[in-house]
C-alpha cells in the first residue's frame, strides 16, 4: 500500500493554493489520478494505493508526479521523483521501506523527499 503526503507545495494558482494530483509510471503503464485532485491545497494528504504489475529488472523505476489540475489551461507540474525499485528490493531493507506514525528530525532527514522550486515535497511510502 502507498499513501503519499506532499508538504508546502509551490502554489501553481491565482489564489496561493494548488489542486494536485498524482500520475504513477513504470515502463509503458501509466495511472493518471486527475479525476481524485485535491481542491486548493497546499499540504495534501493523498492517500491512495496503486497496483501496477511490474517485471524487474526491465520495469525498475517507477515515476511520481505531481500535477496541478487548471480548469481552463493546460495542468502544472509541481515536482516528480523515480524510484528504482530493483534497488530498492535488492537494499538490506527489501519491501520494508516505510515511516513510524511519529519520527524525530534526524529520522525525517533520511527519507526521500523531491526539492522542487527550492520547496521540498515530503514522499512518504507505508508498507511499500
Amino acid at each position: 500500500m502507498f499513501s503519499f503526503q506532499a508538504i508546502d507545495l509551490q502554489p501553481q494558482d491565482p489564489n496561493g493554493k494548488s489542486d494536485p494530483y498524482l500520475k504513477v509510471s513504470i515502463g509503458k503503464k501509466v495511472i493518471n489520478d486527475k479525476e481524485n485532485y485535491i481542491t486548493a491545497n497546499i499540504n495534501p494528504l493523498f492517500g491512495k494505493m496503486f497496483e501496477i504489475p511490474a517485471k524487474l529488472p526491465m520495469d525498475r523505476t517507477l515515476k511520481v508526479t505531481v500535477m496541478d489540475w487548471d480548469r481552463f489551461s493546460a495542468d502544472d507540474l509541481i515536482g516528480e521523483t523515480e524510484i528504482d525499485l530493483e534497488n530498492r528490493f535488492l537494499s538490506q531493507y527489501r519491501a520494508t521501506c516505510g515511516l513510524s506514525a511519529t519520527m524525530s528530525r534526524s529520522e525525517l532527514l533520511s527519507q526521500e523527499y523531491i526539492m522542487n522550486k527550492g520547496k521540498w515535497i515530503f514522499m512518504k511510502c507505508i508498507h511499500c
